[in-house]
């Protein structure tokens, strides 16, 4: 009997002025349909404004209604991640203004950053908080542009970017990174029982 893994992945910057890797996450959608996306996207990335309802809905009427939409801050400008170092009212006033309502219940602060109060108060209204990968000892992150190292845990999480603009090799609208992404997935599910699973179901298990 095959043992079981569980495997998700996750798309970072995401949006209506970024989207030069959709057509691939569409494609890894056809060859895998039981996949499931979590995307993170900024409210405002470096200041341009945009519908993030119609955004929203777009991703998940081309990946799935499956698909689950984390905000990624509020400008994510590469040179300052600080759009999460904010104390308890500052937090508190902006989730009572509606900042988080239109994403689904779980956020990433660019680069993996946020203050411990910014943190608490998320985590007080009910959001699911992705912290960086070390501080989950029950989670392998799978680097996706090269041969995966061997893991020892159960919870799989693909990390990707929308772009490479950033200097990111992670980069899904990469050609190499995808096919290296389709042919990492194909012997994983040829080896292993695979349950794709979203970043929330992610978060609620290896929080345990």
């Amino acid at each position: 009997m095959k043992e079981t893994i569980f495997v998700a992945f996750d798309v970072d910057d995401i949006n209506p002025m970024l989207e030069d890797g959709l057509e691939n996450l569409i494609k890894l959608k056809e060859i895998f349909p039981d996949l499931i996306f979590t995307l993170f996207m900024p409210t405002m990335y470096h200041g341009f404004y945009y519908d993030i309802d119609l955004a929203i809905q777009k991703y998940k009427k081309l990946l799935g209604s499956e698909t689950i939409v984390g905000n990624h801050g509020v400008f994510h400008f590469t040179i300052n991640f600080k759009d999460f170092w904010m104390n308890n009212k500052e937090m508190q006033t902006i989730i009572k203004n509606g900042f988080f309502k239109p994403f689904d219940k779980i956020v990433k602060g660019p680069g993996w950053s946020m203050s411990q109060e910014a943190y608490n108060m998320l985590i007080e209204h009910g959001y699911k908080v992705m912290l960086h990968p070390k501080e989950y000892n029950k989670l392998t992150v799978v680097n996706i542009h090269e041969k995966p190292d061997f893991f020892t845990t159960n919870y799989l999480l693909f990390h990707s970017h929308i772009a490479g603009n950033e200097g990111a090799d992670n980069d899904i609208s990469n050609s190499k990174v995808f096919k290296n992404v389709v042919k990492m997935i194909k012997e994983l599910k040829k080896n292993y029982n695979v349950i794709f699973i979203d970043g929330i179901q992610l978060m609620e298990a290896i929080e345990k």
